[in-house]
C-alpha cells in the first residue's frame, strides 16, 4: 500500500504545488506542479531518496496543461497514478 507522506506548497510561491509519495517498500517520488516560462503549466515526477532529495532531475512522468485549474487537478491525478503504480510493486531493483 502506498501513501502520500507529504503534500505542501512552497511559501515563496503559492502557485507551486508539491508532494512526496512513498510506497510501503520505501520508493519515493517527488511530484511538482507549477508554471514554467518554457512549457507553461506542468506536473513532473522524480525519484527521490528517504530524505526527499531528488536523485535525478530526469523526470519519470510529465504532463502539461492549458490552465492553472487543469494543473491543480492534474497534480492530484498524477499522485493517484503514482500511488496506483506503487501499489502494484513499483520499480524493482
Amino acid at each position: 500500500m502506498s501513501k502520500v507522506i507529504k503534500r505542501f506548497t512552497l511559501d515563496n510561491d503559492p502557485g507551486h504545488w508539491t508532494a512526496i509519495v512513498e510506497s510501503e517498500y520505501g520508493q519515493r517520488f517527488y511530484v511538482s506542479s507549477c508554471w514554467t516560462f518554457d512549457c507553461g503549466y506542468e506536473t513532473m515526477a522524480f525519484l527521490c531518496d528517504k530524505t526527499n532529495h531528488v536523485l535525478s532531475w530526469n523526470e519519470v512522468l510529465v504532463r502539461r496543461y492549458q490552465t492553472y485549474d487543469d494543473m491543480i487537478n492534474g497534480h492530484d491525478i498524477i499522485i493517484n497514478e503514482i500511488e496506483n503504480f506503487l501499489g502494484t510493486g513499483g520499480i524493482h531493483s
